[in-house]
C-alpha cells in the first residue's frame, strides 16, 4: 500500500493542478480563506490583501533557532542580552533554526485547520507560497539544497484524504526554485496525534518512527516543511534522522509556531 501511494501521490497532486489552472480560465479565482474575489495583483498567491495581512504576524520578536515567541524573549531581545529564547537555553534542538509566518492563533490557527481537510488544499499551496515570499530572504542565506516535508504515515493520509505539510513543501519548493523530494523519509510506524500528549508522552510516541528511504543526503542542507510546530518534538525527530545520515544542516518551515512558556520542560 505504502509503494502504490508514493507512485499515485505525485500523480494525484499534479492532476489536481492542472485541473484547478483550467477552473481558472473559466471561473475568476477567489481567495482560498474568504471565498472573495482576487485582484489580478493578488491571483498569483491565492489570498487576497486582507487575508495576507490578518494570516501574517511580525516574526521579529521570535526566536529564530525554534521559532519561539514569548514575552521574555522578547524583553531579552529588546536589551540585546540574548541571541536565543530561554527555551533554546534548556533544549539541544537537531534543526538550526525555524523560519514560520506566525503564532499558531486567530487566523493564522483558522487557516492552518482548513488545510487538514481535503477542501483546504488550495489553501495548503496559497500558505506554502506565502511562506516561502515572506521569508525568502532568510531561507536564502540558510542556503537549503533540498526540501523534504514532514512525512505523513500512508494510513493516516488515506483517511484523512489531504496531505497539508506536503501541499505546502511542494509550494515553497516550486516558488523557491527548489528540489523537493518526495518520501524521501517515511513515518514507517503508526503513531497518535501528538496534541492531547503530554511532553514525555510526545516523545515516546514519536520516537524511532521514521526512516530514510535510500535517498542520499550526504552533505546536503534540508529544509524541513511543515504546517505547524508545538513542541518540536516531531521535527526534531526527523532532523535526528536527517543529520544521522549525513545531512549537514537541517532547518525547519512552518506556516505556524505555536507558543510555549519557558517553564515547560525541554522537548
Amino acid at each position: 500500500m505504502s509503494q502504490w501511494l508514493s507512485f499515485a501521490t505525485p500523480i494525484y497532486d499534479h492532476g489536481r493542478s492542472l485541473m484547478n489552472n483550467s477552473v481558472d480560465l473559466v471561473i475568476p479565482p477567489i481567495c482560498n480563506l474568504c471565498r472573495c474575489d482576487l485582484t489580478d495583483e493578488s491571483r498569483w498567491l491565492g489570498l487576497c490583501d486582507k487575508c495576507c495581512s490578518l494570516v501574517i504576524e511580525s516574526s521579529d520578536d521570535c526566536c529564530s533557532r525554534c521559532g519561539n515567541q514569548s514575552e521574555i524573549y522578547r524583553q531579552e531581545a529588546a536589551t540585546k542580552s540574548s541571541a536565543f529564547c530561554p527555551k533554546c537555553k534548556q533544549t539541544h534542538f537537531m534543526f538550526s533554526r525555524v523560519f514560520t509566518l506566525g503564532s499558531y492563533q486567530k487566523y493564522l490557527r483558522h487557516a492552518v485547520l482548513q488545510t487538514k481537510h481535503p477542501h483546504g488544499y488550495p489553501l495548503a499551496v496559497a500558505l506554502g507560497r506565502l511562506l516561502a515570499h515572506v521569508r525568502k530572504k532568510e531561507i536564502d542565506l540558510f542556503q537549503p539544497d533540498l526540501i523534504i516535508a514532514t512525512p505523513m504515515h500512508w494510513l493516516r493520509r488515506l483517511t484523512r484524504g489531504v496531505n497539508g505539510p506536503d501541499a505546502v513543501a511542494n509550494s515553497v519548493a516550486k516558488y523557491l526554485e527548489l528540489p523537493k523530494s518526495n518520501r524521501a523519509i517515511i513515518r514507517f510506524r503508526y503513531t497518535a496525534q501528538q496534541v492531547n500528549l503530554s511532553q514525555t508522552q510526545r516523545l515516546k510516541n514519536i520516537a524511532s518512527a521514521f526512516r530514510l528511504r535510500g535517498k542520499n543526503i550526504a552533505g546536503k542542507r534540508i529544509l524541513l516543511i511543515d504546517d505547524v510546530m508545538t513542541t518540536g518534538a516531531t521535527c526534531n525527530e526527523v532532523a535526528k534522522v536527517l543529520r544521522f545520515h549525513g545531512a549537514s544542516d537541517v532547518a525547519v518551515g512552518v506556516v505556524a509556531r505555536q507558543g510555549l512558556s519557558v517553564h515547560r520542560k525541554a522537548s
